[in-house]
């Protein structure tokens, strides 16, 4: 037994065991009898068995309300926003008093906490104490509140709880990976707001100087190349989420154009990740639309999108986009083909709507042969 296979295993039989007896008692007897077998299971590695493995890598997440608890609190406290009911990692928490008390640099906020998952039966209420430095939660303490004989949060005296024998402790070392990085991007989230805000002023600013320097075409120095570059990567994807909404396309085609214009001026390529995520997903939406219905506006916004991507070299993969049209191609609009060719008098109407299929078939490059226009 060894490595990161028989570790989950163990995971998921040690989390089975859990769930499976709500009883505390009874699931800490289950377990010990489960360790003492596991005890037997030898590794490949010096010193180690199934026992050893559990006690050292899985027992100590066991007991992950507290843990959950305070992970759901930081999280409220860097979005600036401890509204009384929330959902976190699927466990609805509700925050039933809160108070907080100002000792030197730091902030001790102190929270009653009910938490609960229906689907696992797991519950729990405790008293909380969240240090915060210069806005920022850095550790704090979770005990059961029946352990702290209190009933309000006004009531939770910071040193009491850290010297309760039964508290458990936290600190940003201590919390699940996956935890680290949500809780990292808050902060980035909050920490690009402000940087596009502060190098948008900069922009500004320095606009003249900076224009001069794009005029003469020489290579700019990253300490001026980097605030730029990100100013109009934002920018960009500001304009592009226009696509997706009620702006006009022309308006945006033309945003978009004078940023393109601009970036090439400084000699910098914008950072088209997020864009091409969005065009994608418009195609896709598009062309999903258009292989239940048919029309003359569905092709022109398909080819509009196709087009941008084309134009700014977004780099838009296209074999999902092409997979999705040829399956339209061979159905949808075959059979509205099909009946314009049966039809011995068509409507001028329908006769352009099918050219129009056609003529996106060929954008896409489709080979169209089997669908001669008359």
């Amino acid at each position: 037994i060894s490595g990161l296979e028989s570790v989950q295993n163990l995971s998921y039989a040690v989390r089975a065991l859990q769930l499976g007896i709500p009883d505390r008692q009874r699931a800490a007897a289950a377990l010990e009898e489960f360790l003492e077998r596991l005890a037997i299971a030898k590794s490949n590695l010096p010193r180690k068995t199934g026992r050893s493995i559990v006690e050292g890598e899985i027992t100590r997440w066991l007991d992950h309300l507290p843990m959950l608890t305070f992970i759901g609190l930081c999280e409220k406290i860097i979005s600036a926003g401890i509204n009384s009911h929330f959902v976190y990692n699927g466990y609805a928490v509700t925050i039933t008093d809160s108070a907080a008390i100002a000792e030197g640099a730091a902030i001790f906020n102190k929270f009653i906490v009910g938490i609960e998952k229906q689907a696992t039966g797991e519950r729990g209420v405790y008293g909380a104490c969240i240090v915060q430095r210069k806005g920022i939660p850095q550790s704090g303490w979770i005990a059961a509140a029946s352990d702290l004989g209190i009933g309000r949060a006004d009531e939770i005296k910071p040193e009491a709880i850290r010297k309760n024998p039964r508290t458990v402790p936290f600190s940003m070392d201590d919390i699940f990976i996956d935890a680290r990085e949500h809780l990292a991007a808050l902060y980035l989230s909050e920490l690009a707001q402000d940087t596009q805000t502060t190098y948008a002023a900069w922009l500004v600013k320095n606009s003249a100087s900076l224009d001069a320097l794009g005029n003469l075409r020489i290579p700019l120095p990253d300490f001026l190349s980097g605030p730029i570059r990100y100013v109009l990567t934002a920018s960009w994807d500001q304009a592009m989420a226009h696509f997706d909404g009620d702006s006009g396309e022309e308006a945006t085609y033309s945003a978009l154009l004078s940023l393109w214009h601009k970036a090439n001026k400084f000699g910098i390529t914008i950072d088209y990740t997020k864009s091409r995520e969005l065009l994608q997903t418009l195609l896709l939406n598009e062309l999903g639309a258009l292989s239940k219905q048919v029309s003359a506006a569905r092709c022109d916004r398909v080819r509009y999108l196709l087009n941008a991507n084309d134009r700014f070299g977004l780099g838009v993969p296209k074999n999902k986009i092409e997979d999705l049209f040829h399956t339209s191609l061979q159905d949808t609009i075959k059979k509205r083909y099909e009946a314009y060719r049966r039809n011995v008098a068509p409507a001028t109407e329908e006769k352009q709507l099918v050219i129009q299929l056609i003529s996106l078939a060929r954008r896409m490059n489709f080979n169209t042969d089997e669908f001669p226009i008359g």
